[in-house]
C-alpha cells in the first residue's frame, strides 16, 4: 500500500500540573501523564496508530547520545521501551507516515549525521533509508502530500543554519533534494522586507 498520512486514533491531552506558590516543584495530579523512563533533550517524538514514541537525544550532552526509542501507550499510562535506533542521536527530526517512523539527521559536538532510519512498529523493527543529500542537525520534518519535506538546520556540529530544503518520497525513499527555500531579508528582527 502507499505511504500517505496515518491519523492519529486516540487524542493524547498532556495536563501541566499545579505548581505551590511559591515553589518551583509540580504538584502531582491524577490525571498527569506517567513521566518518560529516559530523561533527555534533542529527542523526537510522533503518534503512529495512537502510540506516542520518543527516540533518541541526549542527556545535555552532544557526545552522548541515544539510540533509545520508548512508546507511550495513553490508553493505559505506561510506557515500554522498544528496538534501539541503530544510530544513536540527538537533535534529529521525525515523522510518522504510512505507519512508519522515519527519523533524520543529528549531531555530536564534532560532527553531524546524514542518516535517515525509518522505524515499522508493525514488524518492531528498524532499517537504513537513502541519507541526507546535505548532513544537518536541528531540522524541522513534515509530511505534505505523502513525501517527507526536511527543512533548514544546522549543517555543522554547534551553531549554524541553512536554508536547504530536501523532499523524500516514502514508497521508494527517493530522496530529492530541492533548492534553497527563498527567504526574504529581516530587518533587525523585525517583520520581514519584501523580497
Amino acid at each position: 500500500t502507499p505511504l500517505g498520512p496515518t491519523p492519529t486514533r486516540a487524542p493524547i491531552t498532556v495536563n501541566v500540573p499545579a505548581r505551590n506558590p511559591g515553589s518551583s516543584s509540580a504538584m502531582p495530579t491524577p490525571d498527569q501523564p506517567h513521566p518518560i523512563p529516559t530523561p533527555r533533550d534533542h529527542l523526537a517524538a510522533v503518534v503512529v496508530d495512537g502510540g506516542l514514541y520518543a527516540v533518541g537525544g541526549r542527556p545535555l550532552d552532544p557526545d552522548r547520545n541515544f539510540a533509545m526509542l520508548e512508546r507511550y501507550d495513553p490508553g493505559t499510562d505506561r510506557w515500554m521501551v522498544g528496538p534501539r535506533m541503530p544510530t544513536a542521536r540527538g537533535g534529529i527530526a521525525a515523522v510518522a507516515t504510512g505507519g512508519t517512523v522515519h527519523v533524520f539527521g543529528g549531531e555530536t559536538s564534532r560532527r553531524v549525521f546524514p542518516e535517515h532510519e525509518v522505524f515499522t512498529p508493525a514488524e518492531s523493527r528498524w532499517r537504513a533509508a537513502p541519507p541526507l543529500p546535505t548532513p544537518r542537525h536541528g531540522i524541522a520534518a513534515a509530511v505534505v502530500g505523502g513525501r517527507i519535506f526536511i527543512i533548514g538546520g544546522g549543517p555543522h556540529a554547534g551553531l549554524a543554519q541553512t536554508a536547504v530544503v530536501e523532499v523524500f518520497e516514502p514508497p521508494g525513499f527517493a530522496a530529492s533534494p530541492r533548492a534553497p527555500v527563498p527567504v526574504a531579508p529581516v530587518n533587525d528582527g523585525g517583520p520581514p522586507s519584501a523580497p
